[in-house]
């Protein structure tokens, strides 16, 4: 299965965007920092990371399996233990 991290450049209209497998368009740091910052909060207000999880498996699993019932004309592996 491919994922793109094989990806090592990419030209738009003339335009690098993607350099040894990096972004140029966006700042992936700033990116990152903000997706955990926005993690932590969401934990915090669920009780903590422990309870936010608990509080989201099933749901979340229940996602994963209706995803996978779709045809989408593409091969998918999955292990939902």
């Amino acid at each position: 299965y491919e994922s793109g991290a094989g990806t090592e450049h990419v030209w738009v209209d003339g335009a690098q965007v993607v350099r040894d497998g990096r972004v140029l368009t966006i700042d992936e740091e700033a990116i990152l920092a903000e997706a955990e910052e926005a993690a932590r909060s969401c934990a915090a207000r669920a009780g903590g990371l422990e309870a936010f999880v608990d509080a989201h498996r099933e749901p979340f699993r229940a996602m994963v399996v209706d995803v996978h019932r779709c045809a989408a004309g593409i091969q998918r592996l999955a292990r939902l233990e």
